[in-house]
């Protein structure tokens, strides 16, 4: 079945390398990863590289459903780490363990961020995810002037900047507002299928109030007064001189309201080791580095507020919190929900 899910979707399954028979460790680590994650995960490599004088993880782009069903299928198969937008579910650590797949690290990395933002010189919004999802979703209200929107002193004509659907911060903005303002809607919430309901919610309406497929640069370099851009937080830092946040329910997309869950634009990343592959866990070594990586993962080269991750506009989670983390990769504690 995962086979043809995944011919279906034009992805691969995700092979690791054959070992061979003499039980030499594995030079090459694999890495799983969505089109989302996809930045990150490249990030990490080349920096393991660089810092280790390694060779660079491969890192291969799949759904990320199909990583963690790779990932846990058995103790020697799949990749090696998977990094996720997401946690992995009950579900799928039970997978796992009925695999007797081994045990799993998990390492927090931090948080992905999307910011709708308006030029600096205008006026200021705040906006509800209901109004949100009225203004861009195909099944919204698709209000036409700003006065329908309920902020008439904002301008006249909505008009709405968005990246490709591909883009990490319209996918933040599709699951974390999108799906989520329109689940309990008249129409919407006695749809069954899952499938059917993130269609419903997540689709962008392609009338004149948005301008869509625009890369995020482009987005700040053409946002005029009285229109309203979406880009993902590195962007609105570098230019947050001319930029100013669209509040979501009053919040800023500060770093307390990022990790508190206050400001609901953006979504924690993570990152899954096998520790049975790892020196001085149960495989003793099995892929050459692989410890070396989770511990290089857990440290402030990585996930400190001026690490690769931080450079890249992720949010990095409070100090107290990178400690925890830190602690908990070195003693391979198992991942358990």
């Amino acid at each position: 079945m995962l086979a043809v899910a995944t011919w279906l979707l034009g992805v691969a399954p995700f092979t690791a390398p054959a070992r061979a028979s003499s039980e030499k460790p594995r030079e090459v680590i694999t890495i799983a990863t969505s089109g989302q994650t996809a930045v990150v995960s490249d990030a990490i490599a080349a920096a393991f590289a660089a810092r280790f004088e390694a060779p660079i993880p491969r890192v291969t782009e799949t759904p990320t459903r199909s990583a963690f069903d790779e990932f846990c299928s058995a103790v020697n198969a799949g990749p090696d780490v998977v990094v996720a937008g997401r946690r992995m579910s009950h579900a799928e650590l039970g997978r796992c363990r009925r695999a007797e797949a081994g045990d799993i690290v998990e390492i927090p990395i931090g948080y992905e961020v999307a910011v709708f933002v308006t030029r600096r010189d205008g006026p200021a919004l705040d906006l509800t995810p209901d109004q949100l999802f009225d203004l861009v979703a195909a099944n919204g209200s698709r209000p036409a002037r700003w006065a329908d929107a309920g902020v008439a002193e904002f301008g006249e004509d909505v008009r709405v900047l968005m990246p490709p659907p591909d883009d990490p911060a319209f996918d933040i903005i599709r699951e974390r507002i999108l799906i989520m303002a329109c689940r309990d809607r008249p129409g919407i919430r006695d749809m069954r299928d899952a499938a059917s309901r993130t269609t419903a919610c997540g689709s962008i309406r392609d009338d004149a109030g948005i301008v869509s497929e625009l890369d995020q640069r482009q987005i700040t370099r053409t946002l005029g007064r009285g229109a309203v851009g979406l880009v993902g937080n590195s962007v609105f830092q570098h230019d947050n001189a001319n930029l100013q946040p669209v509040l979501i329910d009053g919040e800023r997309p500060t770093i307390l309201g990022v990790v508190s869950g206050s400001y609901p634009a953006a979504r924690p990343l993570f990152v899954y080791a096998k520790a049975d592959r790892m020196r001085n866990g149960r495989g003793r070594g099995k892929v050459r580095g692989l410890r070396d990586l989770a511990e290089f993962i857990a440290g402030d080269e990585i996930i400190g507020p001026q690490g690769v991750l931080g450079r890249l506009g992720l949010i990095m989670a409070p100090a107290e919190r990178r400690v925890v983390t830190r602690m908990r990769t070195m003693a391979l504690v198992p991942f358990n929900r």
